[in-house]
């Protein structure tokens, strides 16, 4: 038995708050939008009622919500990005482990 999977995305990208453009310009370079950061993604994990976050390599951010994973209508994430995004908020030990396997889980209180 198969259920047809509805197809969900979250439209937050026209929410990104606005940066200076010097400092867009120079994230740019190196593939990274300093506005997709952590804060921007939490406030809308908030909005949208969201019990988690997933970011992955390749595509664009996931909230679970209800249970379900759901897309969010933003651009697919690069490995820079994520760094960029975690970076501040994990401890030195979680940065090695992303580091080392690719990948870490982490909460946020």
């Amino acid at each position: 038995m198969s259920q047809r999977a509805e197809k969900t995305s979250l439209t937050i990208a026209d929410e990104v708050p606005s940066v200076g453009a010097s400092a867009g310009a120079e994230r740019k370079a190196d593939g990274v939008d300093p506005q997709l950061n952590l804060n921007f993604l939490l406030r809308a994990l908030v909005k949208y009622g969201a019990s988690d976050l997933h970011m992955k390599v390749g595509r664009p951010p996931l909230y679970r919500i209800n249970g379900r994973l759901i897309p969010a209508k933003m651009p697919i994430l690069s490995d820079r990005q994520i760094g960029y995004i975690l970076h501040n908020a994990m401890s030195e030990r979680q940065r090695t482990v992303y580091r080392e396997r690719l990948q870490v889980d982490f909460s946020i209180r």
